[in-house]
């Protein structure tokens, strides 16, 4: 898939705005939405600016978003492996770029899900059985849903608008 060129101003601009982004989508505090959001945004950060700018925009939406209490406090310890799920998503999906998009963004997602599924099931085993329920909720299936999601909705954006 062929990504249209930003001159400089327009690539900054656009950058500030996935920032932004970053940064305001956790205040929604609705999972199944902001999950989607965010790894649409990861998919096409890494499609418009590469990997390096990418790894910044994955690491905010996790603390912002324990920040404002979207995540519990007792899940702060495990935020590091949001993060490491974002980046691993973002440098799958950098890696097989000679790949087509939607395996690209396929692969990426499992990785992303299969690796936040296996955290929460490892982690479960040091928390009270109402904690491991709701990291097992926050890190299962809707991280792979969402990954998934956001893959798709990635991939309208860039079908129908390759410019933003």
């Amino acid at each position: 898939m062929q990504i249209a060129k930003f001159k400089v101003k327009e690539k900054s601009l656009v950058f500030t705005l996935f920032l932004v982004l970053g940064i305001v989508l956790p205040l929604l505090k609705i999972q199944l939405v902001v999950g989607t959001l965010i790894n649409a945004l990861l998919f096409l950060s890494v499609m418009y600016f590469g990997l390096k700018q990418t790894i910044i925009i994955g690491l905010i939406p996790s603390l912002i978003s324990l920040a404002v209490g979207f995540l519990p406090f007792f899940i702060a310890p495990f935020v590091p492996f949001i993060m490491a799920g974002n980046l691993l998503l973002a440098v799958l999906f950098a890696f097989l770029q000679n790949q087509k998009y939607l395996v690209r963004a396929l692969l990426a997602a499992l990785a992303k899900g299969l690796f936040l599924c296996g955290a929460a099931y490892v982690l479960s085993f040091y928390l009270s059985s109402e904690q491991a329920l709701a990291v097992s909720s926050i890190f299962g299936l809707v991280q792979l849903a969402t990954a998934f999601f956001g893959a798709g909705l990635a991939y309208v954006v860039l079908r129908f608008k390759p410019a933003l």
